[in-house]
């Protein structure tokens, strides 16, 4: 049993190491580079050399050759914030876990927020990728890395917390039901 929750926690903190990934992903403004004109796009601003503008939030003043792609932008905003907030809950709980124990319900909590966190990731990414790369002469930058780096270390976390057998994380018993003075 003790090999079951050291596992869980192992899986915990590859899921805690991908939510850093995707929040990383999503706060720099690197998705993608323009060798051609020295811009560099993110999912909130774009960047000309050190200049940066915001992205606007909707695509209501958009003309309709523009609205497809802000469309898939507003996608993969919703789905990566998702992502970060799913794998950001499982990361709190596994801290839960590792600092106060938990019961096998904790486990079976971090299997739904991983893969819930998975899927959102699985959505959100290959719409970013094709978003990224719609603009012209654009490769793949720092940020989409760091997105698809996460979400590998989220897949190998969430499966080994859904192979794990489900442990019995309480605390030790040496601290459990200790009244002093008796």
């Amino acid at each position: 049993m003790l090999y079951a929750r050291l596992w869980v926690v192992f899986g915990g903190i590859l899921i805690l190491a991908s939510a850093a990934l995707y929040m990383a992903s999503a706060i720099l403004p690197s998705w993608g580079v323009s060798q051609e004109n020295n811009r560099s796009y993110g999912l909130w601003k774009y960047c000309i050399r050190e200049d940066c503008w915001k992205i606007p939030l909707s695509c209501s003043s958009l003309s309709a050759d523009s609205l497809q792609k802000c469309m898939n932008l507003i996608i993969v905003r919703m789905f990566l914030i998702l992502s970060c907030i799913f794998s950001g809950i499982a990361a709190l709980i596994i801290i839960k876990v590792i600092l106060k124990g938990g019961n096998p319900k904790t486990v079976d909590g971090l299997r739904m927020l991983s893969s819930a966190s998975f899927t959102f990731s699985i959505i959100a990414f290959p719409i970013g990728i094709k978003w990224t790369l719609d603009h012209p002469s654009t490769k793949l930058s720092t940020a989409a890395i760091l997105a698809i780096v996460g979400n590998g270390v989220n897949f190998i976390g969430a499966l080994i917390i859904f192979i794990t057998r489900k442990p019995n994380i309480a605390p030790s018993d040496s601290t459990v039901g200790v009244v002093s003075g008796e």
